[in-house]
């Protein structure tokens, strides 16, 4: 968690209207775990849900305050959305002014949107996508639910036994359309271990989909050309560094592996005992390249403690790269140069 999302739970904590923020609510994964955070603009929108539906708080990064509180039925826990099933994929994505909000059901994927600037809640049409018949039960199965905006357009991607499937919702025509599955971590033997199916991510640049996750041999990375609705696979190398032989199914590195893009490349990092270690994969060249690493999440400094690298975090900002974490006494973030900011 990051040291401005702490700030901002904390001021929702004292917040007057925090009727879903209850102690028993905080204190129970069916709703600390669906808190998500999302810039829209200037505007920072924080999403979670208790048990009487849904709670949206927007805060405006200018007037340094929150300008918005409210409180939507849906997502409550009498229409069974307190089950791990339900409530683990909710994912939160931004396209224009509005925040759109992703839940899978038993029997279909839902959308809803918040729009920053009117207030406004709706509820979008529902697609048959990652059902329960489809297996979506399995924890191995909905814990790869990913989403990412491309344009105007969210995608929604995840994996099970036939693949990695694939579909998207249109923002302007409020349609959705199922795309071609990606036929490859079919094994159910191997792709159902925790180690290889949480590394799985997802994230939108220029007009491609990016999809890594990591198996025995290493990092996998492929590509979904949204204008060609096409995969692509062969050409892009193996980050073979982060094989299991190198010691990455260790349950103390395999939770952080991450993703960052910037505007050359994108960034593929995780935890190891040594460190932060990354690789860059500049995307014009399909080059790969490794990145010094960066010692001070390291095990001898406390980092392989579970309550410490489950918070390092990676993201980009523009072209410049950072990383934080909660360790012993407080956070730590690293700056990082990147090829096109230096």
């Amino acid at each position: 968690m990051s040291p401005l999302l702490l700030l901002l739970l904390n001021a929702l904590a004292h917040s007057a209207q925090r009727r879903l923020y209850t102690t028993v609510d905080w204190t129970q994964p069916q709703y600390y775990t669906t808190s998500k955070l999302v810039a829209v603009g200037d505007k920072l929108v924080h999403f979670t849900r208790g048990n009487e539906g849904s709670l949206i708080h927007v805060f405006d990064t200018i007037l340094q305050k929150w300008v918005s509180s409210r409180e939507y039925v849906w997502m409550m826990d009498l229409g069974g959305w307190l089950h791990p099933q339900f409530y683990t994929p909710t994912c939160l994505v931004a396209v224009g002014s509005k925040v759109y909000i992703y839940v899978r059901g038993s029997s279909h994927s839902q959308i809803a949107s918040y729009d920053v600037d009117t207030s406004a809640f709706a509820t979008l049409p529902t697609f048959n996508f990652l059902r329960d018949v489809d297996g979506y039960t399995n924890a191995a199965f909905y814990k790869t639910i990913r989403a990412a905006a491309v344009g105007s357009s969210i995608y929604i991607s995840a994996r099970d036994n036939t693949g990695i499937r694939l579909a998207s919702f249109n923002t302007i025509t409020r349609g959705w359309s199922l795309l071609p599955t990606l036929s490859q971590f079919l094994s159910d033997a191997v792709w159902t271990q925790e180690q290889y199916y949480s590394t799985f991510q997802m994230l939108g640049k220029d007009t491609t989909l990016w999809l890594m996750m990591r198996g025995s041999a290493g990092v996998y990375l492929f590509s979904f050309d949204t204008e060609g609705n096409s995969w692509s696979f062969s050409g892009i190398p193996v980050i073979t560094h982060f094989s299991d032989a190198n010691g990455w199914g260790l349950p103390a590195y395999y939770p952080s592996f991450q993703m960052a893009a910037i505007s050359t490349g994108l960034y593929i990092a995780a935890r190891g005992s040594f460190g932060l270690v990354s690789f860059f994969y500049t995307i014009p060249t399909q080059v790969l390249s490794s990145v010094s690493i960066h010692t001070g999440y390291n095990d001898a400094n406390g980092w392989n403690l579970d309550k410490y690298f489950r918070t390092v975090k990676i993201t980009s900002c523009g072209d410049i790269l950072l990383t934080w974490g909660r360790g012993t006494y407080l956070y730590q973030g690293i700056r990082l140069n990147t090829p096109a900011s230096t």
